[in-house]
């Protein structure tokens, strides 16, 4: 791992040169849909939305990826770039945006390698991968609650499938990786995935669907592409997933499935070039309670609670709705690009209720990326601002929900343990900043963060007592990206301390990423 970062400080490609990262083998939010908006903002490459990424929808400019294996009969059969992934925390879990890897406390580490077909309209990859996580102990208050694991959140008790260890001990996870089968016709796509899908402007965070759980099963369907509607482009899209429940949250195997739905929408105005705006709307259903009538929900279920026959008198239903706006505005000729989110947990009862309580049950996310030139370099800031905490008014008549959990969906919004939404989680405050120095295929940089976890349960159970235990974390480090002949390497090195982790001692620790990835030259390595 060492002498790969060693290799990675190494100057940067020259600019244009080689082919950039297939976007179909690579992490939805990650490298290389960062290296692409850089392209974009830098004037060098036509502007795109980026509001709601499916790798399996990309496609490599001409003359580049993999050569293929085999050829014939107007169908082709190529390798997906191998990739390995790595990550390292000293002082406690730190699970965000590594996918179907944890990122516990130690090291943990993936593999990932396939093929891919193309077949006509008909196209298809199967990229498993194999993981193997550390998973040491640290600080991790044990779960007391009835019926249990011992594992399960202390924070968010039977509300949420977060554990903050997975298990006793380290473990492997085999699981089907970046793999998809679809169908692209007059513009329109449908298929079966189970690769990550990355909602939103952001790049460090989004709200409603990042890379952080592994990619789940699910059948999508809509425009394969932004189609021109006079006024505009509009891309659309629905989802129906199944999602799991980890092994360390209860020991009832009635609940451990739950049905996912949504609806996306994307538009880019064509009086304003650069802005795109985008909807999200997210059911999750416990299959115990699922109807034949719920698999159009995403389109036929009213927006307002007081409208639903399902709901209780107090609104209550027993899915979890989450909506998100959202909106990306970039402009090349000054380098720079604004994007923010905005999402509700908890949809309100009437147009009345919405305009009376609009912060009701919301997280947020505002960034900005800009750049400066300097000679044959660019010079980028990057800022982000999530937040997924909201103290629970004095309000006799309403409660206010912990974002990413429900009462009739104890699961919360998460898969197989790991959050769907933002990495930083529920009870969530961050504010992050980076300056990179680009050149070339690559970057390197400088970044701070500031976040504090569990904030909600601080406010409601520690500040009376203990008003300066906030659970903060500082952390600082540098980050770089380089290409180094066939190889993309990615890192990041930081010192972080945390102030009072889970409320207990003060804790320092290193945190570190690495990922490799072949990436071949012109028609072939």
């Amino acid at each position: 791992m060492l002498a790969a970062l060693a290799l990675a400080l190494l100057p940067a490609a020259a600019p244009g040169a080689g082919c950039p990262a297939d976007l179909r083998a690579g992490v939805a939010g990650g490298a290389e849909a960062d290296r692409a908006r850089l392209l974009e903002l830098a004037g060098q490459a036509p502007l795109r939305p980026w509001l709601f990424q499916r790798p399996s929808g990309e496609a490599p400019p001409p003359g580049c990826g993999p050569a293929p294996l085999a050829a014939g009969g107007g169908a082709s059969l190529e390798p997906v770039q191998p990739e390995s992934f790595s990550t390292l925390h000293t002082g406690w879990s730190d699970d965000r945006n590594d996918g179907a890897l944890f990122g516990g406390r130690g090291l943990s580490t993936q593999l990932l390698a396939g093929l891919r077909l193309r077949w006509g309209a008909l196209s298809a990859q199967v990229a498993p991968l194999a993981a193997w996580q550390q998973n040491r102990a640290w600080n991790v208050p044990p779960s007391l609650a009835p019926g249990l694991s011992p594992f399960a959140n202390p924070f968010n008790v039977g509300v949420i499938d977060l554990p903050l260890r997975m298990g006793p001990t380290d473990f492997w996870t085999l699981d089907a990786g970046r793999s998809w089968v679809r169908l692209d016709a007059f513009g329109a796509a449908a298929g079966l995935s189970t690769e990550n899908l990355w909602w939103g402007p952001g790049l460090r965070n989004a709200l409603l669907m990042s890379a952080t759980a592994a990619g789940f099963p699910h059948l999508f369907a809509g425009t394969g592409r932004p189609v021109d509607v006079w006024i505009g482009k509009l891309e659309a899209q629905l989802v129906w997933g199944r999602l799991a429940e980890s092994r360390w949250f209860d020991a009832n195997p009635a609940n451990d499935h739950r049905l996912f739905e949504a609806l996306t929408l994307g538009f880019e105005p064509a009086f304003a070039p650069g802005l795109f705006l985008g909807l999200a709307r997210v059911f999750v259903f416990p299959d115990d309670r699922v109807r034949a009538r719920h698999w159009l929900d995403p389109l036929l279920q009213p927006v307002f609670k007081g409208m639903l026959t399902s709901a209780g008198s107090d609104g209550s239903s027993s899915d979890n709705q989450l909506t998100s706006l959202m909106a990306r505005w970039a402009f090349p000729a000054a380098g720079l690009e604004i994007h923010g989110e905005w999402a509700r947990d908890d949809h309100a009862w009437g147009i009345t209720d919405l305009l009376m309580e609009p912060g009701h049950s919301q997280a947020w996310l505002l960034g900005l990326q800009k750049l400066f030139p300097a000679g044959e370099r660019l010079w980028r800031l990057h800022a982000e601002l999530a937040h997924t905490f909201e103290m629970s008014p004095d309000n006799p008549t309403r409660g206010t929900p912990v974002f990413y959990t429900h009462g009739a969906e104890v699961h919360g919004y998460t898969h197989r343990g790991q959050m769907l939404g933002a990495g930083i989680g529920p009870q969530a405050d961050a504010q992050f900043l980076a300056v990179d120095r680009i050149e070339g295929a690559g970057r390197l940089g400088v970044f701070a963060e500031r976040l504090v976890r569990n904030e909600r349960w601080f406010y409601e159970n520690v500040a009376a007592t203990n008003p300066k235990r906030h659970d903060l974390q500082m952390t600082f480090g540098a980050r770089g990206l380089a290409a180094l002949g066939p190889l993309d390497v990615e890192w990041e090195l930081a010192l972080a301390h945390r102030y009072k982790p889970n409320f207990g001692p003060p804790a320092t620790g290193l945190e570190g990423l690495l990922r490799v990835r072949w990436v071949p030259g012109p028609g072939g390595p």
